[in-house]
């Protein structure tokens, strides 16, 4: 048996093993081989696939007309998963357009070349279209470093440009990752000082700058790690403030209110149900309160339902 009878078919097992699919006449070509060779091929990599119980099927499949063959690993994404994924993730416009083409793709090659052009003739209207927020910041190696940093619990050294384009030197402990509402926030753990008491706080991950790692130490009991989907249930847009207790009349679909606050007690009366919140940071519940208009009206605190009436009156003198 010849030396290139022998390698023929690694060949093929490891083109088809790096996601290639190979069709059958061009893999004739380059070998100058009959069809029964090459049938001969694929069936000494069944043998093996199944001889050693390796994890993947070859499958044949038609391509543009063509006989063609397509390794399928049992680690590949469900088409369905695949395309929810990427759905999900367009809406957030979070990434730029470099970084969403690189996770789509990265995502797309869990599956088989059929399932690829698929799910890329279904999104290709939406991601043409799409529309990334307007900072254009790559963000997946900062995702990464910062969960490297909060599992190793690493302090760290950055600066900071708030939304007045102030720039502030920080240090601090990354304790958290949270994305809400097209952004990334981490959460840092800030130790106490003589200034001010150990606090928490959240920052955009878009506006960090010069963030490098240092030696400090900064004791931080893991009981008192802020829970990131605690954070998401009190607080809407990522605003800083104090916690509150809200009540609230609302004349809309309580649907709207149970999905925005998860953790809200609802008490249905009919064309007007009543909810009451027990933490809910009062900026971020501020807005969201104003943009409901004439469904909402808050009965509880007296301080907010001024704070409510002050700010609508701000707003019809902008349209006198």
């Amino acid at each position: 048996m010849s030396k290139n009878k022998i390698n023929r078919p690694l060949q093929l097992m490891l083109q088809l093993i790096m996601g290639n699919t190979i069709k059958q006449a061009d893999w004739q070509d380059q070998n100058q081989i009959s069809t029964r060779s090459v049938q001969r091929d694929v069936s000494d990599i069944n043998e093996a696939i199944s001889t050693i119980n390796f994890p993947a099927e070859l499958k044949t499949i038609k391509l543009d007309n063509h006989v063609a063959y397509q390794l399928s690993t049992s680690n590949q994404l469900d088409p369905k998963i695949i395309i929810t994924l990427i759905k999900t993730i367009l809406a957030t416009r979070a990434f730029n357009d470099e970084e969403i083409h690189l996770i789509i793709d990265s995502l797309l090659d869990q599956a088989d070349l059929n399932i690829q052009q698929v799910v890329s003739k279904t999104i290709k209207n939406e991601l043409s279209l799409y529309s990334p927020v307007t900072h254009q910041k790559s963000l997946l190696d900062l995702i990464w470093l910062f969960s490297q940093w909060i599992k190793d619990q690493t302090t760290i050294k950055f600066s900071y440009k708030n939304s007045k384009n102030e720039v502030r030197h920080l240090s601090g402990l990354p304790t958290g990752l949270i994305f809400d509402t097209y952004y990334f926030y981490a959460i840092i753990h800030f130790h106490a000082t003589e200034h001010h008491p150990a606090r928490d706080a959240q920052y955009r991950l878009d506006r960090f700058k010069n963030t490098t790692p240092i030696q400090e130490h900064i004791d931080f009991p893991h009981r008192q790690r802020l829970e990131e989907g605690k954070i998401r249930q009190n607080n809407n847009l990522m605003q800083i403030g104090s916690l509150i207790h809200v009540e609230f009349e609302y004349y809309g679909n309580p649907e709207v209110v149970l999905d925005k606050f998860p953790m809200s007690k609802i008490k249905l009366g009919g064309a007007t149900n009543k909810f009451k919140i027990h933490e809910i940071n009062k900026n971020g519940f501020k807005m969201w309160a104003l943009s409901q208009g004439k469904n909402i009206k808050i009965t509880y605190p007296q301080s907010l339902v001024k704070e409510i009436i002050e700010d609508t009156s701000a707003i019809l003198n902008l349209y006198k």
